[in-house]
This record gives C-alpha cells, structure tokens and sequence, in this order.
C-alpha cells in the first residue's frame, strides 16, 4: 500500500511539473538580439528592429492573408512579399481595409535576415482603396512588437 501511494504521488508531481510548461507562453515577453525569449528571439530569429528602416510603394499584386505557415503577407508590384501584415481583426478594429489585389500601398518596413533569406516585415501600411486612404500602424516603433499582441478578446 505504501509503494503504491509513493507512485501515484510521483505520478502527479510529473504531472503537474510537465503540465506548468504546456501552458507556459514560449518566446514571451520583449526580449531581443534573438536571445532567449521575446518576439521572434526563442527561435534564434533576429529582432525586427535590428533591420534596416524601407519604405516601400506600389500596387498590391497578390495576397495571403491566412499565412500557409509564412503568416500573412502580400506583394507589391510583383517585386516585393511584404510579411507581418498581423491578424485580419486587427485591422478590423482598426478601421482599415486589408489590401486587396490592385489597391496601392505604402509600407514602412524593418528589412531583416531569416535563415538566409531576407524579409521584409511591415511595421504600418498606409491603404489606398476606392473607399479612401488609411493608415494602420501594425508594430510598436521602438520595439518592433506586434501591436496586436495580447489577442483579440482583449479589444472586445
């Protein structure tokens, strides 16, 4: 009886211990340099402001909004994929159009290196469509963190 209270209570210390880091937010937090936690920094990606500020102009020639594992991203021109344009709420409760297919855009971006391939990771876009001109502004200007953070439930 004893031997087997000893293995059910070391049954459930696993269980709590293992169950703390499922539900533990990886990669939270600020963070940067792509060390440790913070956004994009659990994964050795470099931090979005250590890129280089672009502006980028043109005629939005393509558009995937629901990511395909890339996240949402589009491109101008059929020259440049812009990435990080957020979730489609945000720009919801922004007031601004997401960019369809022959709208003209302006993007003010952070160019920065993934594994190898350059990105370029929007941090507002301005909208040109036929109901007028908006701006949205997508990423924090001092620390590149998506201004969407915290989920949708927390702007309803």
């Amino acid at each position: 009886m004893k031997k087997y209270l000893i293995f059910v209570v070391m049954g459930l210390v696993i269980l709590f211990v293992g169950s703390g880091s499922a539900f533990a937010r990886h990669g939270g937090g600020q963070g940067g340099g792509g060390q440790g936690g913070g956004y994009c920094g659990g994964t050795g990606v470099p931090y979005i402001c250590e890129g280089t500020q672009k502006t980028y102009s043109g005629v939005v020639t393509a558009i995937n909004i629901y990511g395909a594992g890339l996240g949402a991203n589009l491109t101008i021109d059929d020259t440049h994929t812009i990435f990080g344009l957020g979730p489609w709420w945000f720009w919801n409760d922004n007031d601004v159009n997401l960019p369809a297919v022959g709208d003209t855009i302006t993007v003010d971006a952070m160019e920065i290196e993934i594994s190898g391939t350059e990105r370029i990771v929007a941090m507002s876009v301005t909208v040109t469509d036929d109901k007028g001109t908006a701006t949205i502004q997508l990423r924090d200007t001092e620390t590149c963190y998506p201004n969407w953070a915290g989920g949708w439930s927390r702007s309803n």
